[in-house]
């Protein structure tokens, strides 16, 4: 299985502020993109990954937007990646480690809190893993191939959402919030 990566935007982070002995460090943002073979045993638990469309070299092709932050200067850090499976798009690592604010682009020192991370020369990167964040700048998901039946059509089937009604309500989301709902096929009730 193969993966290359694509920088899209690439900046100084905090204007250059240097971080300890680490020094400054960068931000990066773009895409990765993959392509996976579907007969790989470790692939097999992909739905429906043989009915993927699939390159001339029979791998599944897909992307995902990915977020980094590191040293600027790649010997002055640690050699320790830390990477967040991005819970609904997000960036949480930060919060979590540093005490900082919560945001999906960080800029400002409030957003880096203390420090921490960076101070000891960690690497940081976030990537999309979920097709269903909401449409909003800053966060990461993934860009998954359509799967068809055989003869061409759509793939339909049973999806299965709970939600709860705190207030009277004529419809709700079959979508997490407001993330991107699975089409319906049919709209009609009785069905």
């Amino acid at each position: 299985d193969r993966a290359r990566a694509a920088v899209v935007h690439c900046s100084p982070l905090l204007s250059g502020t240097a971080f300890g002995a680490t020094g400054p460090y960068e931000k990066l943002t773009g895409t990765i993109y993959f392509a996976i073979d579907p007969r790989n045993s470790a692939n097999r638990i992909i739905t429906d990954i043989d009915l993927a469309p699939k390159n001339g070299n029979g791998r599944v092709e897909f992307s995902s937007d990915f977020y980094l932050i590191k040293p600027k200067d790649p010997a002055r850090g640690n050699g320790t990646l830390l990477y967040e499976v991005s819970n609904r798009g997000g960036k949480g690592m930060l919060g979590f480690f540093n005490f900082a604010q919560g945001n999906l682009d960080p800029s400002t020192a409030e957003q880096f809190g203390d420090g921490f991370l960076l101070e000891r020369g960690f690497t940081l990167l976030w990537v999309g893993w979920q097709f269903d964040p909401p449409l909003r700048d800053g966060l990461v998901r993934v860009h998954a191939p359509l799967a068809r039946n055989p003869d061409g059509r759509p793939i339909s089937g049973l999806v299965r959402s709970d939600f709860v009604v705190i207030e009277t309500a004529k419809q709700a989301s079959l979508a997490d919030r407001d993330h991107q709902a699975y089409p319906v096929l049919a709209n009609d009730p009785a069905a």
